[in-house]
C-alpha cells in the first residue's frame, strides 16, 4: 500500500482512508478472516515504511549502480522556505536495454555552498558509500553558475583534478 502511495504520487494522508477501504472490500470477499481486522496504517506508519523500507531499498539500488557502472551526475543548490541550502543529486544512467535513466540519490543539507563545500558535501556522500566517483563519474550537469561549472573554482573543475 505505501508503495502505491509514492508510485502514484499520492499524499501519506490518503493511507488511513486506503486502510479503511482495503478492510470493507476485503471482508466482503473474506467476512470470516481475521487476518484483515488488525491491519493498520496510519499516516506516521506510512511514513516510517516509506523512509525506512522503501526508501532504504532505493537508496541501496542505486548506490550498487554507481559502484558498477558510469553515470552522470546531475546536480542543483536550492534554498528551502526555511532557508536551509539543500543539494539535490540525480545520477544519469544507461540501463541494460540501453534506456537513459535518471534517478534521484540525494537532498544534502550544505553549510557552505561554496564550490569546495559542495564539492566536499558530494564527495562525502560517496565515499561513505564507497561509490567510486573518481572512477565512475564521466560529466557532471548543473545549472550555469559559476559555483557550479565555472573554469577555475568549481564544482565541476574540482572534479576534474
Amino acid at each position: 500500500m505505501c508503495f502505491y502511495l509514492i508510485e502514484h504520487d499520492e499524499s501519506l494522508y490518503s493511507s488511513d482512508h486506503l486502510v479503511a477501504l482495503f478492510k470493507s472490500a476485503y471482508q466482503k470477499l473474506h467476512p470470516d478472516s481475521l487476518k484483515v481486522r488488525s491491519l493498520t496504517c496510519n499516516r506516521e506508519k506510512a511514513a516510517k515504511i516509506v523512509q525506512n523500507v522503501i526508501g532504504s531499498e532505493g537508496e541501496r539500488r542505486i548506490i550498487l549502480k554507481m559502484k558498477s557502472s558510469i553515470f552522470s551526475l546531475l546536480i542543483d543548490e536550492s534554498t528551502d522556505i526555511t532557508s536551509t541550502k539543500l543539494l539535490s543529486v540525480v545520477i544519469r544512467s544507461v540501463s541494460d536495454d540501453f534506456q537513459v535513466t535518471y534517478e534521484f540519490a540525494c537532498l544534502l543539507e550544505v553549510t557552505d555552498c561554496s564550490a569546495k563545500g559542495l564539492y566536499q558535501a558530494i564527495r562525502k556522500w560517496f565515499i561513505d558509500r564507497e561509490v567510486p566517483y573518481t572512477k565512475n563519474v564521466i560529466s557532471i550537469g548543473a545549472d550555469n553558475a559559476s559555483v557550479m561549472v565555472g573554469e577555475k573554482e568549481s564544482v565541476a573543475a574540482l572534479f576534474q583534478k
